[in-house]
């Protein structure tokens, strides 16, 4: 429950959430500003591909001992530790260049670094959220619907204004920003003392007693059954959705020589799902966590087929609002469930493993998408995406283990 608005605390909370905010749109800048620089050095589209494939691999074996980390030492200052070595990652890259010491294994290493790096801040950020909210006198829920809104915000705003940095200044200045905005994310979370040391660190420091938290988070998301299929649900159908804005619209506009319209679609499917993740709050206010999953399912799939079919912009960009929209409560709804069925001492690395899911299946799913479209037509290819998505979220919304959600977790 809220406290009255006069006893609220702002403090944490908007610390916390100017870190989101920051670290959002730095990375938002680099993911423009780094196949500028990988064209401009190298003019090869292809090693950005690479590069987007090789920073998969080590940050997936580098979350679940994240999670530990966070569970160990608490969210703070791992988000610190995080923001200040991506500022470190993004930095070096405009001053190798202003030395004429950068190298393409340089820019490989630093964008495979920096991307490594990200997740862990995200993750910790996201396990800071319950006592930062708490700290502050405020609902969870909210803040966790808050949380994801304006991370997806600084992501949208991201590129563009790294896009402008660089049309002004050149592809160093975008990095300049971007590092400045690592640095101040890094500030803001120092001041958000309530995501200390969540709980007293298991006992033992040997290699052993690592591994052992680290299967005991995997173990904490397997025990619980309606968490594990929700996890494995929104795994599949990120792994569904991302092909969508990373290949088939781009290549789809590319054709019809239209970039313009490829904004209005992709700000459309942005802005939705900007308003959805608000909306998470009230709707956690309303109705029970099954039901909301089972709402956002029933839209994504409603949008999914027609935004597939490639209809004309207005049209397009009205499903793409939809299937935004529809999808925003499914980030909070996680990160709220996680918080009610999870004991405090194990959320990060039960967070981490969430994180892992969504970033291992999407580059497998992004990768094979590529390779169909360069050996069939887009439209095909697009139309089979959207409806394996659709039919997913059909499927999904009759799994008895859903039912789940609205009940106590069972016992150890």
């Amino acid at each position: 429950m809220a406290a009255a608005r006069s006893d609220i605390r702002w403090g944490p909370v908007v610390l916390l959430e100017a870190a989101n905010v920051l670290s959002g749109v730095g990375n938002g800048i680099v993911v423009i500003a780094i196949p500028l620089l990988v064209l401009r050095e190298t003019g090869s589209a292809a090693l950005y591909g690479l590069i987007a494939v090789l920073a998969v691999l080590p940050s997936l074996v580098a979350l679940p001992f994240v999670g530990a980390m966070i569970d160990r030492y608490g969210p703070r200052w791992n988000s610190v530790a995080s923001d200040l070595a991506s500022a470190a990652s993004v930095l070096a890259l405009p001053l190798l260049l202003a030395l004429d010491l950068l190298t393409v294994p340089l820019i490989v290493l630093l964008a495979v670094l920096g991307a490594v790096i990200d997740p862990a801040g995200y993750t910790a950020r996201k396990a800071a959220i319950a006592p930062a909210a708490r700290a502050s006198g405020l609902r969870t829920d909210s803040v966790n619907g808050v949380h994801d809104a304006l991370f997806g915000l600084g992501w949208a705003g991201g590129p563009p204004l790294g896009a402008l940095l660089v049309a002004a200044g050149g592809v160093s200045s975008a990095f300049l920003v971007a590092g400045a905005l690592g640095l101040a994310a890094a500030a803001a979370m120092v001041g958000v003392r309530a995501a200390g040391r969540l709980a007293a660190p298991a006992g033992g420091t040997a290699a052993e007693s690592r591994l052992a938290e680290l299967a005991a988070g995997l173990r904490a998301v397997w025990r619980d059954r309606p968490l594990r299929v929700l996890t494995i649900v929104n795994g599949v159908l990120a792994a569904l959705y991302f092909p969508t804005e990373v290949v088939a619209l781009p290549v789809h506009f590319e054709a019809l020589g239209d970039t313009t319209g490829l904004g209005i679609a992709l700000s459309a499917l942005a802005g939705g799902y900007v308003v959805g993740a608000f909306s998470y709050g009230w709707l956690a206010a309303r109705l029970r966590p099954a039901a909301i999953f089972r709402l956002a399912l029933i839209g994504t799939a409603l949008a999914a087929v027609p935004l597939a079919l490639l209809p004309p912009l207005p049209v397009m960009a009205a499903a793409g609002a939809v299937l935004g929209a529809a999808w925003g409560p499914i980030s909070p709804l996680v990160t709220s469930l996680v918080q009610q069925r999870i004991e405090p001492a194990m959320q990060g690395r039960v967070f981490a493993v969430e994180t892992t899911i969504i970033t291992a299946l999407p580059p497998v799913m992004i990768l094979a998408t590529g390779l169909a479209v360069d050996a069939w037509r887009v439209d095909l290819v697009y139309l089979a995406l959207g409806s394996a998505f659709a039919l997913t979220a059909l499927v999904a919304i009759n799994v008895p283990a859903l039912r789940g959600l609205d009940r106590a977790p069972d016992g150890p």
